[in-house]
């Protein structure tokens, strides 16, 4: 190390800088290559695995108003119409919804226990709707609310 005393003191802190940038400069194309690896891996995640979280996020939120446009008119005889109107609409959301949600979750052609369960159970709550609604436009209110009680809680909590 004896060449190491007759280099000036200048040119060891340029080395010593060169040393240094050149270290940080490593250390930023590793984390830049590591932070887009990073990026991808989010958006596959959100573009592809979480596309089912979001379905059943909408199917809550769809038959939520399936819901209340069915109460609505169970309630008032007046707004049944009405009702019935933004349910062929939900309904036909849902339905929709569903379907996207099937094809994603059943990439393999292999449909769940479970999903079936739920489509048999929607068949179910449809046809008790449509028996309240028309039971609420007859007058029959608590009769309909009954029915509701019964079976369409049942299988709209399922």
């Amino acid at each position: 190390m004896g060449w190491m005393n007759d280099v000036k003191v200048v040119y060891k802190l340029a080395i010593l800088a060169v040393i240094g940038l050149l270290a940080m400069a490593a250390v930023g194309i590793t984390g830049n290559h590591y932070l887009g690896q990073a990026s991808l891996s989010i958006d596959k995640l959100s573009s592809d695995e979480l596309q089912s979280v979001r379905h059943i996020g909408e199917e809550r939120v769809i038959r939520r108003k399936i819901q209340v446009d069915v109460l609505q008119g169970m309630v008032d005889p007046q707004q049944a119409a009405k009702a019935e109107t933004s349910l062929a609409e939900d309904c036909t959301s849902y339905e929709k919804n569903w379907a996207e949600y099937m094809q994603i979750t059943s990439k393999d052609g292999v449909v769940g226990e479970k999903e079936k369960s739920v489509e048999v159970l929607w068949k179910e709550y449809k046809t008790v709707y449509q028996k309240v609604l028309a039971l609420a436009k007859e007058g029959k209110a608590e009769e309909a609310r009954v029915l509701y009680e019964g079976q369409g809680d049942k299988a709209f909590n399922a």
